[in-house]
């Protein structure tokens, strides 16, 4: 008669938290973007899309709101600016030879 090892506890414990970690990881990434799906044809752009891009820091970005550059939106509890507004607040820069 052979004898049977049973499972180590810690082990199944240690199991099932790492599937407990990848459903909430993928939990997580089924809620990060936002529920449109052309995002970039929305006519607003979620202000976090501007930080997350790296394209302004939120000081800066709220001092040029504070200054009238462009006007901010409020839907639920998320925030958005006008993608057409905000892209032409951007300028050319010639750089010139010495």
């Amino acid at each position: 008669m052979a004898f049977i090892k049973p499972p180590n506890i810690l082990d199944i414990i240690l199991e099932e938290l790492c599937n407990l970690k990848d459903s909430v990881n993928d939990l997580k990434k089924t809620q990060e973007k936002p529920f449109i799906k052309n995002v970039d044809l929305f006519k607003f752009m979620p202000i976090e899309d501007i930080f997350d891009l790296g394209l302004m820091s939120p000081s800066t970005f709220y001092k040029y709101a504070k200054e009238g550059v462009y006007k901010l939106y409020k839907f639920g509890g998320l925030t958005f600016v006008d993608r057409i507004q905000f892209e032409s607040a951007f300028r050319e820069v010639k750089l010139y030879k010495k």
